[in-house]
C-alpha cells in the first residue's frame, strides 16, 4: 500500500480532521521501519480528544494525563502528540491541533513549533486554500529570515537550505543536551535537496540572485524593503538595530546574532515544554522509547 493510502486508511480510524499533513523520513522518503509522523488540524481539539478517547482509549497511556489535558494542552505549544500508535504493521504518531492555532503559528510564529516544521518539506494530504496560503507565506518569511541571518553577502544553495532548516533547532534542548544527531540538519537537506529547491525557488522574489559561479548573491536592499511582512516580534528586533545602509561586515554580524538570539529564546522554551506534555499524555515508557530512538540515530 502506498504511504498516502496508508495514511488515509489510518485517519479513518480516528475522528475527522480538517487538515492532514505528513512529515519526517517515514513519510517523505518512505524509510522502512520509520514512524509515520502526522499533524491533524481539527476544528475543536478538545472535542476531538473526547471522541478519540471513546474510539481508541489505548491511544492514551495514562488516564491522569488524558483527564488533565484541558489544563496543560496549551502549555508551550497548542499541539499535543499521541505516539506509538500501531496500524497495519506500522507505527504512527499524530500531533493534534486546532486548525486556527496551526494557521496562526504559520503566519505569526507564536511559538514557531509548527511553523518550523512546515518550513521543511512536508506531504500535505488534506488541506484547503487557507492552509495552502499560510504554508507558502510561512516559507517566504523563513527564506527572508535565513538570508538575513547568514552574516554573508554570498552563500551556496546548500548553505541556504541548511540555514532555513536550522531555524527550528537553534536553542532546541535536544541539540544542546544533545539527544538529536549533530548532523540532523545536514542529513535533512541532503535527503530532500530537490524538494527544498522546488519550495524556496518558488517564493524567492528577488531576495537573492544566482551568480555565474553558482552562488546565491543576497539582495539586502530588497530584503529590507519587505521587513514589515516578517512576524512582528522578529521584525521589531531587526528594525531596532542601528544598521548602516551599506551593511558592513559588522552590521551583518550584529544582524546575524540578533536573529539567532531570537530563535534561541523561542525554541528553548517550546522544545523543553513539549516533552513534558508527551510524558503526561503518553506515559513514561513511550517517552523513554522516543529518547532511545533519538539516541540510536546519533
Amino acid at each position: 500500500m502506498e504511504i498516502n493510502d496508508l495514511i488515509k486508511e489510518f485517519s479513518k480510524t480516528r475522528p475527522d480532521s480538517e487538515y492532514i499533513v505528513g512529515y519526517g523520513s517515514g513519510v517523505m522518503r518512505g524509510k522502512k521501519d520509520s514512524q509515520i509522523d502526522l499533524i491533524f488540524g481539527v476544528n475543536d481539539s478538545s472535542r476531538w480528544h473526547e471522541e478519540n478517547h471513546e474510539m481508541n482509549p489505548s491511544d492514551y497511556k495514562t488516564k491522569l494525563g488524558y483527564n488533565l489535558l484541558p489544563l496543560y494542552g496549551n502549555l508551550g505549544t497548542k499541539v499535543n502528540y499521541l505516539s506509538h500508535l500501531p496500524f497495519e504493521g506500522h507505527m504512527f504518531k499524530i500531533g493534534v491541533v486546532n486548525k486556527s492555532d496551526l494557521i496562526r503559528d504559520l503566519l505569526y510564529w507564536d511559538n514557531f513549533f509548527l511553523a518550523g516544521r512546515f518550513q521543511k518539506p512536508v506531504d500535505v494530504i488534506k488541506s484547503d486554500d487557507e492552509l495552502d496560503i499560510a504554508i507558502r507565506l510561512n516559507r517566504m518569511q523563513a527564506l527572508k529570515t535565513a538570508l538575513l541571518s547568514s552574516g554573508k553577502r554570498n552563500i551556496s544553495e546548500f548553505e541556504l537550505y541548511e540555514l532555513i532548516c536550522s531555524l527550528s533547532y537553534i536553542g532546541d534542548w535536544r541539540c544542546i543536551v544533545p539527544v538529536e544527531n549533530k548532523d540532523k540538519v545536514r542529513n535533512i537537506v541532503e535527503g530532500s535537496f530537490d524538494e527544498f529547491h522546488e519550495i524556496y525557488s518558488s517564493v524567492n522574489h528577488g531576495y537573492y540572485e544566482e551568480s555565474e559561479q553558482g552562488e546565491f548573491v543576497i539582495n539586502y536592499d530588497n530584503l529590507f524593503t519587505t521587513l514589515e511582512t516578517l512576524p512582528e516580534p522578529l521584525r521589531n528586533k531587526v528594525l531596532s538595530l542601528p544598521l548602516d545602509k551599506e551593511m558592513s561586515a559588522k552590521d551583518l554580524e550584529i544582524l546575524r546574532k540578533t536573529i539567532l538570539n531570537y530563535f534561541v529564546g523561542i525554541n528553548i522554551r517550546t522544545s523543553a515544554l513539549q516533552p513534558l506534555k508527551g510524558l503526561s499524555l503518553n506515559g513514561f515508557c513511550k517517552t523513554l522509547t522516543y529518547l532511545e530512538q533519538k539516541l540510536e540515530k546519533k
